[in-house]
C-alpha cells in the first residue's frame, strides 16, 4: 500500500516537459482530454480515469463521448469543418 501511495501522488506527465520540437495535435488533444482537473499535469488518478475509455468493456456510448471530445477542437459541441483538417479523411469526406 505504502509503494501504491507513493506512486499515485506523483505527477506523471507535466506539460511544459515535452519536447517543443516534437508538437503533435494528436498528442497534445490526447493530454487535455486526460488532464481533468485543466492544470497542464496528468496526475494518476486522472490517467488511471482516462484510460478506462479503452477498456474493452466501457461503454459504448463513453468511447464516442471521447472520440467526439478528440475532434471537438474549440469546444464548441460539434465538430465543424475547420476542426477536420486534423484528419484528412474528413477532409476528402467533405469535399
Amino acid at each position: 500500500y505504502s509503494t501504491f501511495s507513493s506512486v499515485a501522488s506523483l505527477e506523471w506527465i507535466n506539460i511544459d516537459s515535452r519536447n517543443e520540437n516534437e508538437k503533435n495535435l494528436f498528442a497534445d488533444r490526447i493530454f487535455d482530454l486526460f488532464d481533468l482537473k485543466r492544470n497542464g499535469v496528468i496526475e494518476f488518478g486522472e490517467f488511471v480515469r482516462s484510460l478506462g475509455v479503452f477498456h474493452p468493456n466501457a461503454p459504448l456510448e463513453d468511447k464516442i463521448a471521447f472520440a467526439f471530445r478528440l475532434y471537438d477542437l474549440r469546444q464548441t459541441g460539434y465538430i465543424e469543418r475547420e476542426e477536420g483538417v486534423v484528419c484528412p479523411y474528413y477532409e476528402n469526406v467533405m469535399d
